[in-house]
């Protein structure tokens, strides 16, 4: 698993400052900015997904349609929990026209097998964001806390 590191500026105050809130407007700003950040990344996922080109002689798998893998990136809130809120970003299998064996394509895609190279493009994608990504949702954690704060101020 990566190891983000950041540095947020503000960060102790917007904490004293969430703690004056309740606990579930706390857990709506997060759950706010972490879907917006995580619809940056499925964008780019989706751009940097490989698509199936058809074969030599113009057609492609019969069970697999090209551009399957980037119709089914996905965004899934993670199952609720006393810890926190998270999204998840990746390929479910349970998407509309998404056939079953694809679980076992893309793997070897981004993987590779003893008989195919490794083309990744997954994992290299979110390494590239994950720094920005991770001071962007402090960012608007920060200031979402800050607005909560001031619309409780005037009320």
């Amino acid at each position: 698993m990566a190891t983000i590191t950041l540095t947020v500026e503000g960060w102790k105050e917007a904490v004293k400052k969430l703690k004056q809130l309740e606990p579930q407007v706390g857990k709506k700003i997060f759950r706010k900015e972490l879907r917006e950040q995580a619809k940056v990344v499925q964008a780019a996922l989706i751009m940097a997904a490989p698509v199936m080109q058809p074969g030599e002689d113009g057609t492609a798998v019969p069970e697999r349609a090209p551009g399957t893998t980037r119709k089914n990136i996905k965004i899934r809130a993670m199952k609720r929990s006393r810890r926190g809120v998270g999204m998840e970003i990746g390929l479910f299998n349970d998407a509309k026209g998404w056939p079953q064996d694809v679980d076992f394509y893309v793997p070897h895609v981004e993987f590779g097998t003893r008989y195919r190279d490794a083309h990744p493009w997954m994992r290299p994608t979110f390494n590239r964001m994950a720094q920005g990504l991770a001071n962007s949702i402090a960012a608007g954690i920060v200031a979402g806390i800050n607005q909560a704060v001031a619309a409780l101020a005037t009320k």
